[in-house]
């Protein structure tokens, strides 16, 4: 359970910064 919710948070992190890329 642990990876899974450390990938999720991951792939969040990530996604959160491409959409900060893009607005910049």
């Amino acid at each position: 359970a642990s990876d899974i919710t450390l990938l999720d948070d991951s792939f969040h992190s990530i996604a959160t910064a491409v959409m900060w890329g893009r607005s910049l």
